[in-house]
């Protein structure tokens, strides 16, 4: 697949082939945000008050208006374009490092992307983590127009190892989830609804628990305290129903701008 005996061949074609993954990610990521970014700002606002989605979707509707909606949308668009460029980047290189390694090269498919889905999901929650406190910091602001104070507040890298621990996991079963879907004959789009839907029901209690860390600044294990004292083990998945509703269309877009973004790179 790739000659390891020629340097100079192997690290243009890997930069090559990166570059080609991270703008078609970027560009599907954020196209993804767009179209998702009203079921997150609910999601929010849901695991943060612990009432339910369809109360604060009114209560936006009311005080804010519709623009409510796109609160905090342009840190995301912007970090989307990061955060999948580097997701998808990250998995595909890890994939084709160990296609090129003679001892990695014959483990099992599942074996190799489970090993790449760990590896993207590690890099990403570096990437995610200060997006996500900007994000988070302003849909929690009920002013229409948040103040420069309130971005000064934020505590960007807070939260890190709650993103760790929902990251790692939930892009591994990201992308074997996509990776069967596909297997089953199953549209790009409908694949990737499917990845979106899948990981985020896996990881919804520990997004539940990030959110709160990164909105409290407090620590994993208090946030889980609290949680738990406050709303009890349903609590965790509080605002679960907007999470995965907003999941389908999201991935779904991602994937399939992706998949046709990459495909005309590829011819050009």
């Amino acid at each position: 697949f790739i000659d390891l005996n020629n340097g100079g061949q192997f690290v243009v074609k890997m930069t090559t082939e990166a570059l080609r993954d991270i703008t078609a990610g970027a560009v599907g990521g954020a196209a993804g945000i767009i179209v998702g970014n009203p079921f997150d700002v609910v999601k929010t606002r849901a695991q943060m008050s612990g009432a339910r989605p369809l109360q604060e979707m009114l209560s936006i509707v009311k005080g804010e208006g519709v623009r409510g909606f796109w609160k905090g949308v342009t840190p995301p668009v912007m970090g989307a374009a990061i955060y999948q460029g580097t997701v998808f980047m990250s998995y595909k290189v890890a994939g084709r490092v160990m296609d090129s390694d003679p001892i990695l090269c014959n483990q099992h498919t599942r074996v190799k992307n489970a090993l790449a889905g760990s590896f993207a999901g590690a890099v990403c929650a570096l990437v995610v983590t200060p997006i996500d406190a900007m994000k988070i910091a302003l849909q929690l602001e009920r002013k229409t127009r948040p103040s420069l104070e309130l971005i000064r507040r934020v505590k960007f890298y807070c939260g890190l190892t709650a993103t760790l621990i929902r990251d790692v996991p939930s892009t591994v079963v990201y992308f074997e989830a996509n990776e069967i879907s596909r297997e089953y004959g199953y549209s790009v789009f409908t694949s990737g609804a499917v990845a979106g839907a899948t990981s985020w029901l896996a990881c919804a209690p520990f997004d539940t628990i990030k959110t709160r860390v990164q909105g409290h600044n407090c620590s994993f294990s208090q946030a889980s305290s609290d949680i738990y004292r406050l709303f009890g083990f349903c609590g965790f998945f509080r605002g679960v129903v907007p999470l995965v509703a907003r999941s389908i269309p999201v991935n779904g877009v991602t994937f399939w701008v992706y998949h046709h973004l990459l495909d005309i790179l590829e011819s050009s």
